[in-house]
């Protein structure tokens, strides 16, 4: 088993053991009779060399911060990630070696780690069964963030938008921070690898321009609008595929008195479109919002939303954006990717006063 080692433990240590080597040094020594002796921190020379080869050792091989075994060395598996990796940082000039950066598959005893930066060993360990597992794009998402630590020197950002998103794939989960990273999104992808390598980089205007929620659409064409349908599940044939611009809203009246307030209740509000999937879980522990794609998470937000007696959930696409609010407020965006069928569905767990409307605008 090894344990690997922070830096801020580490520069502590190092701290505490230049005090100590240089503390004879910086104190006077204290005579008696016929001799001197030094302060009591420092007996003998031959004693504080003891303890500094002590605190060394500690330095080097004492500190924990997570502790993995089975460690195999495996540069080969990940060479096309660091490829990747190469060719980004040089599309935004800059000339890298990550030639001394060493990889391991090993068994990481915290599953919630999926890798670790060992900047003293110049190595990067990957938990095995976390990378076997793993989407294509999340294992690029893995190594990025490692080398981001092991050669561009980032630190953990623990920051977010107002509405959840990560404002970098650079986060940890130190104070059980959260946010939402939708790394399936090719405009997600893009502001995501300017920021790791520019840690300025502001959120891009495709995403700060268009959160307002609309009420008044010019030249508005009804596809659909009924309400106080009382059912819990709702099904429509819509071609999304030639529409340019459309809006699907659902608001589902009177959740909590429908579900009611039992602690064993378990409701979500959920509309499926061409293949992607909008829901809330109101009544879980976290308030999750939920975005899918073919049962891909591409945005989850556990920020304990404070869900209304009412919810409205509505989902825009304009043009080549897709935009998505919960009772008028957004929530995310990213751009409009091919529909997988022509379905629409709203769904609740039991029958419920719904309010649909579905309409194309220009």
């Amino acid at each position: 088993m090894y344990n690997s080692c922070s830096g801020l433990v580490l520069t502590q240590s190092f701290r505490t053991f230049v005090q100590l080597i240089f503390l004879s040094e910086n104190q006077p020594r204290v005579y008696t009779h016929k001799s001197y002796t030094k302060p009591l921190a420092n007996i003998s020379e031959y004693v504080r060399q003891i303890i500094i080869l002590i605190l060394i050792v500690g330095i080097l091989f004492g500190c924990s911060k997570y502790d993995y075994d089975n460690s195999e060395l495996n540069n080969s598996e990940f060479q096309p990630y660091v490829d990747s990796f190469l060719e980004e940082a040089k599309i935004r000039g800059y000339d890298i070696d990550v030639s001394n950066i060493n990889f391991y598959l090993a068994d990481i005893e915290n599953k919630d780690v999926g890798g670790i930066c060992n900047e003293r060993k110049e190595e990067i360990i990957i938990d095995r069964d976390n990378w076997e597992n793993a989407h294509e794009i999340e294992k690029e998402l893995l190594i990025f963030h490692e080398l981001g630590h092991c050669i561009l020197g980032r630190a953990h950002r623990n920051e977010t938008s107002e509405n959840g998103d990560c404002l970098s794939i650079m986060d940890g989960t130190e104070d059980n921070f959260n946010c939402s990273k939708n790394i399936f999104s090719e405009l997600w992808r893009v502001y995501y690898l300017e920021e790791l390598f520019n840690v300025n980089t502001v959120l891009p205007n495709w995403y700060t321009d268009n959160q307002e929620y609309v009420t008044n659409y010019e030249n508005k064409l009804d596809v659909v609008s009924i309400e106080d349908l009382n059912t819990n599940f709702y099904e429509i044939s819509f071609d999304f595929n030639g529409k340019e611009k459309f809006v699907i809203e659902v608001n589902y009246k009177n959740w909590a008195v429908v579900a009611g307030t039992n602690d064993d209740s378990f409701v979500s509000t959920v509309i499926n479109f061409g293949g992607f999937f909008f829901a809330t879980y109101p009544l879980s522990d976290e308030k999750d919002i939920r975005i899918e794609e073919s049962s891909v998470g591409i945005f989850h937000r556990q920020e304990n939303y404070s869900f209304q007696s009412d919810i409205k959930l509505t989902i825009r696409k304009d043009n080549n954006l897709i935009q998505y609010f919960i009772d008028e407020q957004f929530i995310h965006s990213m751009e409009a990717k091919p529909f997988k069928n022509n379905l629409i569905e709203a769904l609740f767990d039991a029958p419920i006063n719904m309010d649909i409307k579905i309409f194309e605008y220009e």
